[in-house]
């Protein structure tokens, strides 16, 4: 039998605005690397609606930002890449640890499939068949810039499908010693809202009518008999067990909540990150 290293934080943070929850993700990334902080297990919502685009994302590529201001939308970005997100309905996650951790140590995609099979498996305890997926490309004619098209519209490897729909995107970065890993599991629809605010609108308007036959929620698979409190009791087991880890429910320090309220302030609520990815 393993015995379970007790090194490990759980949180659970509700819901936040999406410059919140962006900026405290960087704030226990610093933190974890520091080592002023344990490898941390994140569970979060949004409040209110928001888009998210990838770390490398041209905004003026993707969404028309003036029409999400002027329509009271949050827009910031993630520290991790991948692509545009409307954040609703839906459990965010976040995984810091060090690189050369020995549950997640490898390359990234080893890490990344790690990470996905937990995920299945806490998924799974819902009662749906939940695999990862081996990697699908958009069928539909694509956007001029690939890099324009939101997220759920296209399949990565290890990303986790029901009944081959995308049902939970990620996204994963490293630094010099640690490593953040990004996502959102779907819990109900809204997430097709990124279409409302794509700079291209004609394209908009056909990828709008693809969503359903590309990515699913856990609503529509559960005819919504289910709960998020049990989803992320589920999860929190499958982190336990899958990776014999003792996990610690806590809330971020005072530090840390400081932390990304200053960070709010000096980069993720300014026009110019958003825009230009500025530092």
């Amino acid at each position: 039998m393993k015995i379970r290293e007790k090194t490990w934080r759980f949180l659970d943070t509700g819901k936040e605005s999406a410059l919140f929850n962006m900026a405290l993700d960087e704030v226990i990334l610093r933190a974890v690397s520091k080592k002023e902080s344990p490898p941390t297990i994140r569970l979060y919502e949004w409040q209110p609606e928001a888009i998210t685009l990838g770390y490398a994302q041209k905004t003026d590529e993707v969404i028309d930002y003036e029409l999400c201001v002027n329509c009271g939308v949050d827009v910031t970005r993630r520290l991790t890449g991948g692509r545009a997100v409307f954040h609703g309905n839906e459990i965010a996650y976040s995984v810091t640890s060090l690189v050369n951790d020995r549950h997640f140590g490898g390359t990234i995609s080893e890490t990344y499939s790690k990470i996905s099979a937990v995920l299945c498996e806490g998924i799974n305890r819902l009662g749906i068949r939940a695999v990862l997926s081996s990697g699908t490309a958009f069928k539909g004619k694509p956007a001029a810039n690939k890099r324009a098209l939101p997220c759920f519209l296209s399949t990565s490897k290890f990303e986790i499908t029901v009944d081959g729909k995308k049902l939970v995107g990620s996204a994963q970065r490293r630094f010099k010693d640690t490593f953040l890993q990004q996502g959102s599991i779907l819990t109900g629809s809204g997430y097709e809202k990124i279409a409302d605010y794509m700079k291209n609108c004609v394209q908009a308007n056909k990828e709008k009518q693809l969503f359903s036959d590309f990515s699913i929620n856990l609503s529509a698979i559960l005819n919504g008999s289910f709960s998020d409190k049990s989803l992320k009791s589920y999860l929190k087991d499958a982190f336990q067990n899958k990776l014999c880890i003792e996990l610690e429910t806590g809330y971020p320090t005072d530090s840390e909540l400081e932390g990304a309220r200053r960070l709010i302030m000096e980069r993720y609520g300014l026009k110019g990150w958003v825009l230009n990815n500025e530092r």
